[in-house]
Order: C-alpha cells, then structure tokens, then sequence
C-alpha cells in the first residue's frame, strides 16, 4: 500500500516538473517566441513517460530540453500564434469592458476557440507526424471540423482553464500544461486516424 501511495506521489511530482519545464520553456522565448517549441516539448516528454514507465528524473530535462532544442527554429510560427492570441484577448476584453454586442464578442470568442484547437491539432502533428509547419496547419485547421467530439473536449478543458486561471492562477500554473498535454498524448492518437 505504502509503495502504490509513494509512486503516486512521485508520478504527480514528476507531472509537476514537466509542467514547471513547459513554464521554464516559455520563459526562454518571452512567451511569444517559445509557443510551439514548448508545447512539442510537453507533448514529447509526457509521451516518453508513457512509453517508458521506468524514466528518471534526469531523463524527463533531457528529453524536454531536446525536443525544445529540435523546435526551436519554430520562432516565426510563435510569435505568428502568440501575437494572435493576444490581439484576440484584447478584443474580447475590450467588447466586454465597452459592454459592446454580445455577436461581436461571441465572433471574438469564437475565432479564439478556433485558433485554440487548430494549435492543439497543429502541434500534435508536428511533434508526432513530423511535418512542416504549414501542413501542419492546415491538416490541424481540417481536424477542428473532422474530428468534432476532440475539439469539443479541447474547447472544454479550455474553459476550464480560464476559469481556473481566473480563480486560482497557481493552481492554473501547475495543472494546465499537464490537463493539456495529456489530452494531447492519450486521447488524440486513439481518435484521429489521418
């Protein structure tokens, strides 16, 4: 019993330092230019902890740290999405501070969803189908309407997450690149069959 509880503890430990290494990722590139690279990373290393149930510590920042390393000319493409994300949150701050329409702001909120999924897609092809960029892309923004049960799972967990960025940001911190991440690394490789 005293040894199922002390490998539960270290697997949530271990999730906890990858989360810290997504964080760490980001960091490196100012948030804006580290987006895909840090999430390839995420994805790589979670799944190196699924297909090899006996990792170290050491291995879980290798493996992190190479995968970042690998990706890191994805800079353009980043900044490209990062800049995206912002100029999308900024409206739909705006609309809602300016009390403006609600279809203006559903439309807002809308494209933000969008480009929300069609990254999750994109880099899960990217780190698992190794293409380019822009196939990966384009393959991403099909499997948003193709594969409509995952993106709704996927705009879920997003929801969840601006709730729970909202009502407890180190809980959000911790917990986000690991929800995330494994969604990615056990659910999209059972579903999407492109």
């Amino acid at each position: 019993m005293n040894n199922k509880i002390a490998g539960l503890v270290t697997k949530l430990y271990h999730y906890v330092l990858v989360s810290f290494y997504f964080w760490l990722g980001l960091l490196k590139g100012v948030f804006i230019y580290s987006l895909i690279p840090s999430l390839v990373a995420l994805y790589l290393t979670l799944d190196h902890m699924k297909r090899n149930p006996e990792y170290t510590e050491s291995e879980l920042k290798e493996v992190y740290q190479e995968s970042y390393k690998q990706y890191q000319s994805q800079k353009v493409s980043s900044f490209l999405i990062s800049f995206s994300f912002i100029l999308l949150a900024t409206s739909i701050f705006f609309l809602y501070k300016d009390e403006a329409s609600w279809v203006w702001l559903g439309i807002a909120s809308y494209f933000t969803l969008l480009l929300y999924a069609t990254v999750s897609y994109a880099t899960y092809y990217l780190a698992f189908r190794t293409m380019a960029i822009k196939t990966s892309f384009a393959l991403g923004f099909v499997s948003v309407i193709k594969n409509l049960s995952i993106t709704l799972s996927i705009v879920v967990l997003f929801v969840i997450m601006a709730w729970l960025a909202f009502y407890n940001i180190v809980l959000f911190v911790v917990l986000a690149p690991i929800l995330y991440g494994l969604i990615v690394v056990y659910v999209f490789p059972k579903k999407l069959h492109n």
